[in-house]
């Protein structure tokens, strides 16, 4: 890895407070992004979130008095913003969430969607590497003046929150098992050619000694893929309920090495993958080393 990698000589700053910082912008973000995917998969987000306090408030608009309020139903949370706010709690972090909800009705297209804020509070209690959600607050909500097409957000919300994850996991390699999300027949290129599983790669990233690793993801696609095009998970693909999507991206990799010097990479991956009742599963997964990018404004960070 290192023979790809460009060295450049940073100034330093501390260690242990950039590395919590970095911890913790992954796990915010992936449960975030984990949680809005299991509300609208189904009504099975009760049984995942059983001691959350949620006030459903986007459900209850444009419902007549004393039908359907505050009741779950299908629909679409498109994630706009996600803001961590200070710690005033401790054991509690708190994100303030801004995003487009639009209900599903049968039979049409177009609906009128809503603007609102919600404020979201974990419990970091069960763990460094962990956090459980606590209460979703709407702090304002607004109903939008135009009709939108809907389109499903779920899936995608779940995949997002697993790349989060995964980024975790490499950067991060004792917080996180990544062999979990792989399928029992999962294919891997990785770029580090000589690494042939998951768990050795963790281990060998474990060993360079590298600091303040962060792998920041660029120009993310996310593609559903037809029959034609799932030869390698068709298995997966015929099972029931069973979702095959394509997801390309990019790393921007930067770390300190033991003499202070940061280490850059730029890595390309594809990942072909299902999602399943709320579980995503690594079917097909191939890294590569880029060339050095010279034009940053291209970039588009997810």
């Amino acid at each position: 890895m290192l023979r790809v990698m460009i060295l450049l000589v940073l100034a330093c700053v501390s260690q242990s407070v950039y590395s919590t910082e970095l911890i913790k912008d992954y796990l915010v973000n992936a449960q975030v992004y984990q949680w809005y995917g299991d509300l609208d998969a189904s009504q099975m987000w009760r049984e995942k979130y059983p001691s959350a306090k949620v006030d459903l408030q986007e459900y209850s608009q444009g419902q007549p008095q004393g039908q359907s309020q505050g009741q779950w139903q299908p629909g679409a949370h498109h994630i706009l913003d996600i803001t961590p706010l200070p710690e005033n709690t401790p054991f509690i972090t708190q994100v303030r969430v801004t995003l487009e909800f639009y209900p599903q009705e049968i039979h049409r297209e177009k609906v009128v969607g809503y603007y609102l804020q919600q404020l979201l509070s974990f419990d970091q209690r069960s763990g460094d590497f962990n956090l459980s959600l606590q209460r979703v607050e709407t702090e304002s909500i607004e109903q939008d003046d135009f009709e939108s097409r809907f389109i499903p957000s779920s899936d995608s919300n779940l995949i997002r929150g697993f790349l989060y994850r995964w980024a975790q996991g490499l950067d991060e390699p004792e917080t996180d098992n990544l062999s979990v999300w792989l399928a029992q027949n999962a294919k891997i290129s990785l770029a580090e050619a000589q690494i042939a599983t998951i768990a050795d790669y963790q281990a060998y990233l474990a060993g360079l000694g590298l600091t303040q690793s962060r792998r920041a993801m660029k120009n993310l696609q996310i593609n559903p893929l037809v029959a034609t095009e799932i030869s390698d998970i068709e298995a997966a693909q015929n099972t029931v309920g069973a979702k095959a999507y394509q997801v390309e991206f990019e790393y921007q990799w930067s770390a300190l090495n033991a003499q202070g010097e940061t280490e850059m990479a730029n890595i390309g991956v594809v990942i072909r993958l299902t999602v399943e009742q709320g579980k995503v599963q690594i079917q097909f997964y191939q890294e590569q080393y880029l060339a050095p990018k010279t034009d940053l404004g291209a970039e588009i960070r997810c």
